[in-house]
């Protein structure tokens, strides 16, 4: 049997709980009481003190009549008060003198004492083991089942293993409790935890027979502690302790951290989208300088030649005009006139001759010119669309 000469005895950690009702059976007279009903690898223990109750669940009364003659809960206490340890079918059982939890570490750690604690922390998201105050002392004929008190299960805590606890077994029960809320539940060390029910079996082993079915822990091995259940429990793989721990922190853990690398893989998304959204700015607006480049250009292009034409034109017109006047003043002249004029005619064919040649070269660069303006405007066009859409998707995403 494992000893811890740190933990308080059971008459400190009783008068801390405050029990309500009048004590009916103290730890050491049930453990007197108990002892010619304890399970026997050789013999027969005693019978049944009480063969006329049916196999059934008890009612009060007759938890009260096992109890008191085979010992097999202690403390015990009687009460009609509101808060009683004892309903029609059930009693009550509170927090012990000690609770486990594994750490981070991996390392077993008390986290409970009744001397130094008013409650029972049970952390967010965590299993802890506690121990009930109760001895039990079973007979071979009664068998409990027990169960959270539901206010505790309304609030998030479950209980975290089965409810039987088997005909014969000697010892201190373990209790492991979940926490399923992500904050800190307290339990008042003062109040109840459980509620346990008493079944009495249809077990009827007769002189001389053996009886059948497994013996629980604590049958033979003296009265167990729920130190020794947790050693058991996590050394069943091998020789090493094995932490017993919940998987939610670390899951929540795993998902926290995918949930920020999302966030900073959508944020660095949201950047470089911003970023596109400047240069596609940036982008329309070298376009639409651009063009307007090419039409200052187009324009100063065409008024520069206009205004080299323009005195040629007004030359060639002067000249024309002298010429046809000095031909109708000249008509009768003689054949060198004649000449004169038949070169003037050439001239002014040459001069037209260029002239008409140059207005169709400034017309095919005007038409060129015209092109290249409507084909950048198709594209200013729709470089204007993909910025409105673009200002739209993100109006939306915001």
């Amino acid at each position: 049997m494992v000893t811890n000469e740190n933990l308080p005895n059971n008459n400190e950690a009783d008068a801390l709980r405050g029990y309500i009702g009048k004590l009916r059976l103290s730890r050491e007279d049930a453990a007197k009481a108990a002892e010619k009903y304890q399970p026997k690898t050789e013999g027969q223990s005693a019978p049944d003190p009480f063969p006329k109750i049916p196999a059934s669940l008890l009612s009060a009364e007759h938890i009260r009549d096992y109890v008191l003659e085979t010992g097999l809960i202690s403390p015990f206490y009687l009460s009609n008060e509101k808060k009683s340890p004892v309903k029609k079918a059930a009693y009550e059982g509170k927090i012990g003198n000690v609770a486990y939890l594994y750490n981070k570490d991996g390392e077993r750690e008390t986290i409970f004492d009744p001397r130094k604690n008013d409650n029972l922390i049970v952390p967010a998201n965590s299993i802890v083991f506690v121990e009930c105050d109760i001895d039990f002392r079973l007979p071979e004929f009664i068998a409990l089942r027990f169960n959270l008190q539901i206010q505790h299960v309304h609030r998030g805590l479950l209980l975290g293993t089965g409810p039987l606890i088997d005909p014969g077994f000697w010892g201190k029960l373990c209790i492991p409790l979940h926490n399923l809320t992500d904050k800190e539940y307290p339990i008042p060390r003062n109040e109840g935890l459980i509620w346990l029910e008493f079944t009495k079996t249809t077990s009827a082993v007769k002189d001389g027979e053996t009886p059948i079915g497994r013996r629980p822990l604590g049958t033979t091995g003296g009265f167990w502690e729920i130190d020794e259940y947790l050693k058991k429990a996590s050394k069943q793989n091998g020789p090493c302790e094995i932490p017993i721990r919940s998987s939610l922190p670390s899951m929540f853990y795993d998902s926290k951290r995918q949930a920020e690398e999302a966030r900073d893989a959508a944020s660095k998304a949201k950047k470089s989208a911003d970023d596109m959204l400047g240069l596609g700015f940036l982008g329309v607006l070298a376009v639409v300088i651009g063009v307007a480049a090419l039409w200052g250009t187009f324009y100063s292009e065409i008024r520069a030649q206009n205004r080299v034409l323009e005195p040629r034109l007004s030359a060639a017109e002067t000249a024309i005009e002298g010429h046809l006047t000095g031909l109708n003043s000249l008509a009768n002249g003689s054949a060198e006139i004649q000449f004169g004029l038949d070169e003037i005619a050439l001239a002014q064919e040459r001069t037209q001759n260029e002239l008409a040649q140059k207005i169709s070269n400034l017309e095919s660069q005007i038409e060129s010119l015209s092109k290249k303006a409507e084909e950048y405007e198709v594209k200013l066009n729709n470089l204007q669309t993909l910025s409105g859409q673009t200002k739209q998707d993100q109006s939306t995403d915001e």
